[in-house]
């Protein structure tokens, strides 16, 4: 397994509309990836950063 230098967490969306105007669905959808996806992914790679040679 190769080892994790660099993570450039670089995922988002946008819904085309002003957020005054989301749906809850929108809303949802919006913080699924700006959020959780960056917590998520970040979490894995620090796990397999610290679990390698020289953490």
């Amino acid at each position: 397994m190769s080892r994790i230098d660099t993570l450039v967490n670089d995922a988002g969306i946008c819904i085309g509309k002003p957020f005054t105007q989301y749906t809850a669905e929108n809303y949802a959808a919006v913080m699924n990836v700006n959020m959780a996806g960056f917590y998520h992914v970040t979490q894995l790679a620090w796990l397999r950063r610290m679990s390698g040679p020289g953490a």
